[in-house]
């Protein structure tokens, strides 16, 4: 996958102007068919942070680098299926850490 030039700064740049590091969001039921997005930065220096939004529900925060993570979903188009299957909460891609231990970073 080719990653446009300039596109890591933005993240970057996003990451600090929307403070997404200590971003912190109560998550609510959600509702048939509702999507849940997760986003899971590690800084440079080793900070870490996961945060979970419903699509529904706009945060302005959040949906910034949301938005910018979703432009390289299109360069993906015919890219090799990675998992396919049954939803597994203990799967996830290699030198990947788990949604379990993501879960444990406050």
């Amino acid at each position: 996958m080719h990653v446009p030039d300039g596109w890591w700064a933005e993240a970057e740049r996003l990451v600090g102007q929307h403070n997404f590091l200590s971003l912190k969001l109560k998550l609510r039921w959600g509702v048939p068919d509702e999507s849940l997005a997760s986003i899971t930065v590690v800084s440079r220096a080793g900070a870490k942070a996961s945060v979970m939004n419903w699509k529904r529900d706009p945060v302005p925060d959040f949906d910034a680098l949301y938005d910018h993570l979703r432009q390289l979903r299109d360069p993906m188009a015919g890219a090799e299926l990675v998992f396919e299957g049954e939803f597994d909460w203990d799967w996830h891609p290699p030198d990947y850490p788990s949604i379990r231990e993501i879960q444990t970073w406050k």
